[in-house]
């Protein structure tokens, strides 16, 4: 079942593209398209609905990571210089 969810989401995503070759639209952002696909993926195994549904998991993961990265460089651990 999963298998064929993650086939029809990435079908989607491929067709997306088709759409924009045939289109002539210019370039595709794949890296962003990527991204989605996975969110989507895991929104779809984890929450059961899509990413549009679940994104706001995922901005808030995204906004925990910023708030890790900046704490990290303002705490020192002793003999780690």
């Amino acid at each position: 079942m999963m298998v064929r969810q993650m086939a029809e989401l990435t079908r989607s995503m491929l067709d997306s593209w088709q759409q924009s070759v045939d289109g002539q639209q210019g370039a595709i952002e794949v890296n962003k398209q990527f991204m989605e696909l996975t969110a989507d993926v895991i929104s779809h195994s984890a929450f059961g609905s899509s990413y549009v549904l679940g994104k706001e998991v995922f901005w808030a993961q995204k906004e925990l990571q910023g708030l890790f990265v900046a704490s990290v460089n303002k705490f020192a651990l002793p003999g780690s210089k």
